[in-house]
């Protein structure tokens, strides 16, 4: 009559009982800007983010925190994991690199023997040796971008070959 399920497990047995569970949470903006930053093709509708989730213990009140702050809280620090790839590409020219790739860092830095793009996050460097290898470099944050990359580098193989 109240539209409660009953439930009636026999001795010994157990019962699992669902529950709704609804949170609302305020994602603070930098977080959420942080998260358009990070990917290759960003949308607001769809913007899956990094952060974690802390219980303040004065209010009980869930507040979403960047991994920087929730290290700080915990007194640790963040470790970062680094990954590579090494690419064929027909030629090695840095500056034709650089134009293809500041449609995505308008920022990002010519060196002698590569290139550094969002603050170092990437880096794409000659090997050592081989004329014809690239090798990027990102961390775990920008995973998304290094297939980007490697399709911008790999793109230049039949420009360079012609000339």
């Amino acid at each position: 009559e109240f539209n409660l399920k009953v439930f009636k497990p026999a001795n010994g047995e157990t019962v699992t009982i669902e529950t709704p569970l609804n949170v609302c949470l305020n994602i603070p903006v930098q977080i959420l800007d942080r998260c358009i930053d990070l990917d290759p093709t960003p949308s607001k509708r769809f913007c899956p983010f990094r952060a974690f989730l802390a219980m303040d213990k004065q209010t009980n009140q869930l507040e979403v925190i960047t991994p920087e702050a929730a290290a700080r809280q915990l007194g640790t620090s963040l470790h970062t994991l680094a990954f590579s790839e090494t690419v064929e590409v027909g030629h090695i020219n840095w500056k034709i690199f650089a134009v293809k790739l500041r449609v995505y860092d308008p920022n990002l830095q010519i060196k002698k023997d590569g290139i550094e793009m969002f603050n170092g996050e990437i880096t794409l460097a000659s090997v050592t040796g081989d004329p014809k290898h690239v090798e990027i470099t990102w961390d775990e944050i920008r995973e998304e971008w290094s297939k980007e990359i490697v399709s911008v580098l790999k793109e230049e193989i039949p420009c360079l070959q012609g000339s």
